[in-house]
């Protein structure tokens, strides 16, 4: 993270892996029913209609949303990738 902490979105947002952007903006009711509970417990659903996604090291992700001016807000740590976990990248 710190090492992309360097980086631009527009850089972060231009990161492929396999022919796939490796960080991306996913719709908030595409998550499990999980995620979704823990947004409306978090009073987050009015925030954020998409999170964004960073890819770390194969299967772990980072949740969250981008505020103001391109600041992140992470929401979850996703060890094992279960957040959205029919997602093939």
């Amino acid at each position: 993270m710190f090492e992309m902490a360097q980086l631009s979105w527009h850089e972060i947002r231009g990161h492929l892996a396999g022919g796939h952007r490796k960080h991306h903006f996913q719709p908030t009711a595409s998550l499990c029913p999980e995620a979704m509970e823990r947004i409306r417990e978090l009073e987050y659903d009015d925030i954020a209609e998409q999170m964004f996604r960073f890819r770390l090291a194969g299967t772990p992700r980072l949740w969250g949303y981008e505020v103001g001016d391109g600041i992140f807000h992470a929401v979850w740590w996703d060890p094992d990738h279960r957040v959205f976990p029919a997602d093939p990248s």
